[in-house]
């Protein structure tokens, strides 16, 4: 059920309210967009090499206490202990097969 209420029905400091943009919230690395109602996470991720360490690297720079990244962090961490399994050097390039991963 919507209720309008006409400008006199308002609260004094109500009355001259202008939201306008509504600014964007950040609380434990991610982003919340007021405006919108969105959770954002914003990355930028730097040129590393292609091994065990660069992986690693890349890998700790994504802070997720939510969890909702858990779906691009997983593969990366089946690909550390796959590297792991395989006794790859932490400078060592990674095998080609497992760079298309």
């Amino acid at each position: 059920m919507l209720l309008l209420l006409s400008p006199d029905e308002l609260a004094p400091g109500l009355k001259d309210l202008e939201l306008g943009d509504l600014p964007t919230s950040k609380a434990l690395g991610v982003y919340w967009n007021t405006d919108k109602d969105e959770f954002e996470v914003h990355i930028s991720l730097r040129e590393k090499p292609v091994t065990r360490r660069g992986v690693l690297s890349q890998a700790s720079q994504l802070f997720d206490p939510f969890g909702m990244m858990q779906p691009f962090i997983l593969p990366i961490k089946g690909l550390l202990q796959r590297l792991c399994q395989l006794s790859i050097g932490w400078d060592e390039a990674i095998p080609l097969d497992l760079q298309e991963l």
